[in-house]
C-alpha cells in the first residue's frame, strides 16, 4: 500500500498541498484528477521520493519513500511528462544504461531488454538511434524506460498527452498487461473515455486539498446523485410538483416553462419510484435526464 499521510507542501507563503491524506491499495490504477495541476504533479514527485514534504510522510508498505528511498529504488518506476535529452544514443544502449542503474547486468540485462522490446513491438529499432525513432514509436519507447526494471509501482505523468486514439489504445493495452502482472499505477492524466474501464480509482485534488476519491464506479455514482435532473412535463405540472414536494429526497426545485430542474439524492430504485409516482398522479412526462456535464468535466480535468 502507498500511503500519503497528512502531507503539506509550501512554496513561500503559498500552500500547494494542504494536510492531504490518501491511501492507495496494491493493485490500484489510480487517476489523479481535479483542477489543481501543480498539486497533482507534486503528488507524483512525493510518491517517487523526489520531493520531501514540509510536513507529513509518504510510506510504501510502511517504508518511508523520502527517508529510506534506497530501499525502494527498484520498486518504483517514473515516466516524466517531457522527453529527456538522450537522443544520440541507440535504443538498446539507452536501456542498458537504465538497467545498470538498477544493478541489472549480464544475461539478466539482455533478457530483460529483449523481453521489453518485444512487448513494445520495437525489436526492429534496437540498434536505431533514439532521434531516428518514428513518432508513433516514441511513446512506447518512453513507456518502456519507466517499467524496464520491472517495478511494483508506476508513476506516469500525462502518459497520453499528444497521442491520437490509436496510440492511446496501444499504451492502455500495454499498461493493462503490466497491471495484470501485478503492477500498481498512479496516473496524472485526463480521464479519456477509453480509460474508464482501465482506471480502478480516482482522486480529485482542488486548491491543494483532496476532494472526491475512491473507486471509479463509486465516485461516478456519487457525482451522479448530486447532478441536477431535468424533467419535461407536457401536462399537469401542478400534480408533478406536488409529488416532488412530498418526496424527502428532492430539493432545489426550479420551474422553467414546461421544464422542472431539481436534485434527487436517492438510489436508482427510488428514482424509478419517483417517476412512477409522478406519472401515476396524472402528469404527462416527455423527458427525464441527469446533467452529466459536470461529471464529465471532473473526469476530464
Amino acid at each position: 500500500m502507498l500511503s500519503f499521510q497528512n502531507i503539506t507542501i509550501k512554496t513561500g507563503k503559498r500552500i500547494q498541498i494542504d494536510d492531504l491524506s490518501l491511501e492507495i491499495p496494491d493493485g490500484a490504477v489510480l487517476c489523479l484528477t481535479g483542477s489543481d495541476l501543480t498539486a497533482r504533479f507534486l503528488m507524483l514527485k512525493l510518491g517517487t521520493g523526489n520531493l520531501v514534504p514540509d510536513r507529513g510522510e509518504v510510506l510504501l508498505d510502511g517504508i518511508s519513500v523520502t527517508r529510506e528511498s534506497r530501499r525502494l529504488f527498484d520498486r518504483i518506476g517514473y515516466l516524466p511528462r517531457r522527453n529527456g535529452n538522450y537522443r544520440q544514443i541507440k535504443v538498446y544502449e539507452y536501456y542498458e544504461m537504465i538497467l545498470a542503474m538498477y544493478r541489472i547486468r549480464g544475461r539478466n540485462l539482455r533478457r530483460r531488454i529483449e523481453d521489453v522490446l518485444t512487448m513494445l513491438s520495437l525489436q526492429n529499432y534496437s540498434n536505431r538511434y533514439i532521434e531516428e525513432l518514428p513518432a508513433d514509436a516514441m511513446p512506447f519507447f518512453r513507456m518502456g524506460s519507466a517499467f524496464l526494471h520491472d517495478p511494483d509501482w508506476l508513476f506516469l505523468d500525462h502518459p497520453f498527452e499528444g497521442l491520437d486514439a490509436e496510440s492511446r489504445a496501444g499504451i492502455v493495452t500495454l499498461l493493462l498487461d503490466l497491471h495484470e502482472k501485478g503492477t500498481s499505477m498512479i496516473l496524472n492524466t485526463e480521464m479519456y473515455p477509453d480509460l474508464i474501464g482501465f482506471i480502478t480509482d480516482v482522486a480529485a485534488i482542488d486548491n491543494g486539498k483532496l476532494g472526491l476519491c475512491g473507486q471509479v464506479e463509486e465516485v461516478y455514482e456519487n457525482l451522479l446523485k448530486g447532478s441536477p435532473v431535468t424533467m419535461t412535463v407536457l401536462s399537469e405540472m401542478d400534480l408533478a410538483l406536488e409529488v416532488l414536494k412530498e418526496n424527502s429526497l428532492v430539493d432545489r426545485v426550479i420551474v422553467k416553462n414546461n421544464e422542472v430542474i431539481f436534485r434527487f439524492r436517492g438510489e436508482e430504485k427510488e428514482e424509478a419510484e419517483l417517476l412512477r409516482d409522478i406519472v401515476k398522479k396524472g402528469a404527462l412526462i416527455q423527458n427525464y435526464t441527469r446533467d452529466r456535464n459536470q461529471i464529465n468535466e471532473m473526469f476530464r480535468s
